[in-house]
This record gives C-alpha cells, structure tokens and sequence, in this order.
C-alpha cells in the first residue's frame, strides 16, 4: 500500500534540469572532471534523490497516467505539430537514468564540505549516513576556512579549538581522508587564489581522482540464503526502520526513505532478519526451497 508520506509532491523542475544537464555534460565527452556544488545539506539531498524520486513516482503512483497519455499522444501530435509527449517521455528517461550515473562509483563520488566545528562536524555526520542510504560514495571530508598556524595570538583560542576538531575529525571518519582547507587572507578569486587554495587542499594529490573506494552497498547471494550490506556510517541503531515487501525492501534512517528493487532471482527467498553492526545494515534473506546447487552468485541490487 502507498503510505500518506509518500504522496508528497516530488521535487520541481530545478532537480530535473540539473541532473539532466550533468547526465549530457557526462555523455558529451568533452570534460576531464565534473563538478557540481550542491550548496547546503537539504537542498543537496533533494537533488541527489530525485531521480530515485521520480523513478518510484513513474512505477507506482502514476502507472495509470502511462495509458492516458499513449491515448492522447495523436491528439496532442496533432495539435502542436510535434511529438511532444515523446521529448517529454525521453526527458523522463534521462533523469531517472542520472540515478545510475551517480551510484556509479568508479566515476563519482561525494566530498562533503565542513567548517571544523563540533556543529558542523555533526551535520557532516549526517550527511554522510543518508548520502551511503542513497548509495552514493563520499570519498573525502573537507574542512573549509581552518586557520593557520601563523595567526596573531588573538586567535590561539580558535585555532587550537579548530585542531582539536580536525584530530577528533580524522579519527571519527577514517579512513575517509580529511583535507584541510586554509582561511586565506584574501578573497578566493581568480586563477592564482584558486592555484594556492588548491596547492594547500590537495598537498599534490590528483584533486580528480577518487581519494577513497568503499562499498556502499552489497547483495551477496547463496544457493540457501543471501545477505544485502549497506553501509550506514554514523547511523543511530534506534532510528533505523525496514520494512519488506515482495523484491522490495524499504529502510528508513532518521526520516529519510530509500526504496531499494531487489534483483528478481531473490523472488523465492523470504526476510530472515536484520541487524546493524559496526556502521553496516544487514539483512539476511533465506530461500523458502532448497536449491538444486550450491554455487554461490552474485548479484547487485538496483534503485527504485
């Protein structure tokens, strides 16, 4: 059944442009690197999750609307001389496919940007938990504006207290690096501003390549039994909520759903338990007949 929360309009057309411009800046070929500032923590996820938005809005709220429009479609053809409701429809397709490219980890990963303080370290925490329930890859913590060594004793207090930060920082998210940004003196502006600010956050490493590999999530199937791993970094046990029905397996942390499509060869296997142990969710399924074999597959779930 559809619950009330889930019929909450999906986001508006901001979300759809810009994962469609990042899906043909990605398929044009003419680009090294992408980089996409997705501004503050809310409107980020927003983004981030809307093509699994819309992709569950397609098959589940909306399925009947598919006829109607294949109805109409001659009719609008007709009246505005173009294959409207195909540019429409081909637009859909390429945002719900924008889904895969972000949760394509050998290409994108997340850096989350912080300032080194005990607030903002949290929501850094945060974040990080419902970017690995989307299953998309942080690879880098960025503390922004730390100040250096080299200021005036009249902020030895703050410095001190942002070193302590950034020491509680690099143990709290290993082995995700944590590069320090400086405060500059100047305004960052311009190629040689950039240059320096660079210099110091990437200390020689390729600011395009991906600084950390994880497995946000993982589906490990047997002949018997099967067990999908997803990583929830900082997840408080408590908040944790699944829920199973029929090859879908919906997990809720903190107010934030994901709705992940089982692969359908997991059809005759039935939820056996749940458990979250050391930042990792784990379900285990078992299968209701014995198989004729026990060699063991694999398999990789896939969003809805």
């Amino acid at each position: 059944p559809i619950a009330a929360a889930d019929l909450g309009l999906p986001p508006g057309l901001d979300e759809a442009s810009a994962l469609l411009a990042l899906r043909r800046a990605h398929a044009s070929g003419d680009y090294d690197a992408i980089v996409v500032d997705c501004g503050p923590r809310a409107e980020a996820l927003r983004l981030l999750a809307f093509a699994d938005t819309l992709r569950w809005w397609l098959g589940r709220v909306l399925p009947q609307r598919s006829a109607q429009l294949a109805a109409a479609a001659p009719l609008v053809r007709t009246a505005t001389g173009q294959t409207l409701l195909d540019d429409v429809q081909r637009a859909l397709r390429e945002v719900v496919a924008s889904g895969d490219l972000l949760r394509d980890h050998e290409q994108v990963s997340v850096r989350v940007v912080a300032t080194p303080d005990a607030d903002a370290l949290d929501a850094a925490r945060r974040t990080c938990t419902a970017l690995a329930l989307l299953g998309l890859q942080t690879d880098a913590l960025v503390l922004n504006r730390v100040l250096p060594q080299a200021t005036g004793d009249h902020f030895a207090e703050l410095r001190a207290a942002q070193s302590s930060a950034t020491t509680r920082a690099a143990a709290a998210f290993a082995p995700l690096p944590v590069l320090t940004a400086p405060f500059l003196a100047r305004p960052v502006a311009g190629a040689d501003a950039l240059d320096e600010l660079a210099q110091a956050l990437f200390a020689g490493r390729d600011a395009g390549a991906l600084l950390h590999d994880g497995v946000p999530q993982e589906l490990e199937l047997g002949a018997r039994e099967a067990e999908l791993r997803l990583a929830l970094p900082f997840a408080d046990k408590t908040a944790i909520d699944v829920k199973h029905a029929g090859l879908e397996l919906v997990v809720s942390v903190e107010g934030m759903r994901r709705t992940i499509a089982l692969p359908p060869v997991l059809a005759d296997y039935r939820p056996a338990g749940a458990h979250f142990d050391d930042g990792t969710l784990r379900v285990r399924f078992d299968r209701a007949s014995p198989a004729p074999t026990d060699t063991p597959l694999t398999a990789t779930a896939t969003d809805a």
